[in-house]
């Protein structure tokens, strides 16, 4: 029960962001619009930073649950555009979280996701993750700031045109 009380607490969070001002939301209003008690909020969140938390965590949790088989260096096209996908996915929070000025926590998610894949399958660059996430972050940011209308695709093609990226690999005349 613990675990639904927090995800319908997650839920009801979000349904009232794109609402009502974050601040004019309280726990009253999070637990009547979730179905739970005040105590339950308490047993699962200290405060609406956690909830925000727990949205990513749970987020990243189905996220790596969902890309476990690819490894994100052996095809970074496909894993770029797979992250876009997945951050499609959750558009409207996340351009709820943008509006309210919330949307730094999804770079710390990205990073914690770096970490948790590394400490399960200790792959690949663990720099170039980074630099994947940092811009991965920045595109996501960009694309929630313009109204969020481009595609997976056009994001992945757009970060791949930034990052030169050659799925033919480099050019032997390149340095």
């Amino acid at each position: 029960m613990e675990t639904h009380s927090k995800d319908y607490i997650i839920d009801a969070f979000f349904s009232l962001l794109k609402e009502h001002d974050y601040y004019a939301i309280d726990v009253t209003k999070i637990s009547k619009k979730a179905g739970v008690s005040r105590a339950t909020f308490y047993r699962n969140f200290q405060s609406k930073e956690e909830i925000i938390k727990a949205y990513f965590e749970r987020s990243e949790l189905e996220f790596l649950a969902a890309h476990s088989p690819m490894n994100p260096y052996s095809d970074p096209k496909e894993f770029i555009y797979f992250c876009f996908e997945e951050l499609a996915k959750e558009r409207d929070n996340l351009l709820s979280l943008y509006h309210q000025g919330l949307i730094h926590d999804l770079s710390e998610a990205l990073n914690a996701g770096i970490e948790k894949d590394f400490a399960d399958h200790n792959r690949g660059d663990k720099a170039m993750a980074y630099l994947y996430a940092g811009a991965v972050y920045n595109l996501e940011v960009y694309y929630l700031s313009s109204g969020a209308k481009e595609t997976p695709s056009e994001l992945t093609e757009e970060l791949l045109r930034f990052l030169r990226y050659d799925p033919n690999g480099p050019k032997k005349d390149s340095v």
